[in-house]
């Protein structure tokens, strides 16, 4: 089952998407697309977010079984902020 995130943020989502792209590449994790929306997958997640206005959107679509929701949360929410 698919779980959804939202993330308010400040500043430009250029920035943010940066950012996230940097935390995410320095974890193992993959990001592919723009600012606007795309895709993220590695150690065992994958998802997609999409940008609308000073809020981001975070679906994960597949998460080990071994890692609790809310530790994969935490992750993903440090990755966008």
């Amino acid at each position: 089952m698919d779980h959804v995130i939202k993330v308010p943020f400040s500043g430009s989502a250029e920035s943010l998407f940066a950012t996230a792209k940097a935390r995410a590449e320095s974890q193992g994790v993959r990001m592919e697309g723009s600012w606007e929306k795309g895709t993220f997958s590695g150690l065992g997640a994958q998802g997609n977010y999409e940008t609308q206005g000073q809020e981001v959107t975070i679906t994960i679509t597949k998460k080990p079984a071994m890692f609790p929701q809310a530790m994969i949360d935490a992750m993903v929410k440090k990755m966008f902020s």
